[in-house]
């Protein structure tokens, strides 16, 4: 004999399936979000180190550049 379901019933369960979506939809983004973050965070680490760097290798040009100008 085949199972009926009521309007009740279907209607419970297509709420608990959207519900289900919007939870996996919310988990999927947040570990996006974080991923992105993370990603970010190394981009700006290496940009900061390189100009640290550069500011050391510009320091260092003009101490060389003013050593040669010097007068023995």
């Amino acid at each position: 004999m085949t199972k009926h379901w009521t309007f009740g019933k279907r209607l419970g369960m297509a709420f608990s399936a959207a519900a289900l979506h919007t939870l996996v939809i919310g988990v999927v983004a947040v570990l996006a979000l974080l991923a992105v973050v993370d990603a970010k965070d190394g981009v700006v680490e290496g940009a900061a180190r390189m100009l640290t760097e550069a500011r050391a290798l510009d320091a260092a040009i003009e101490r060389k550049v003013s050593e040669s100008r010097g007068f023995p």
